[in-house]
């Protein structure tokens, strides 16, 4: 007796996302990075640092004597 080969089920992965659902994910990020990049500013200008993480360190964008900006 042989056992048979199981048949894989399709995945998310697999699935096509549909072009509608698309272009509201598109809308939603391109809001989100526009109210994200606005709020960033006002800090600028208030002088409050904006913090961020790269390659697992902690970062700001906060004008020093020592870098020179």
């Amino acid at each position: 007796m042989t056992e048979a080969t199981p048949v894989p089920s399709p995945s998310a992965a697999d699935t096509p996302i549909p072009q509608d659902v698309q272009a509201r994910r598109a809308d939603i990020l391109r809001i989100g990075n526009r109210a994200a990049a606005a709020v960033q500013e006002a800090n600028r200008q208030r002088g409050i640092a904006n913090w961020y993480s790269l390659r697992g360190r902690m970062v700001n964008d906060a004008v020093s004597a020592a870098s020179g900006k």
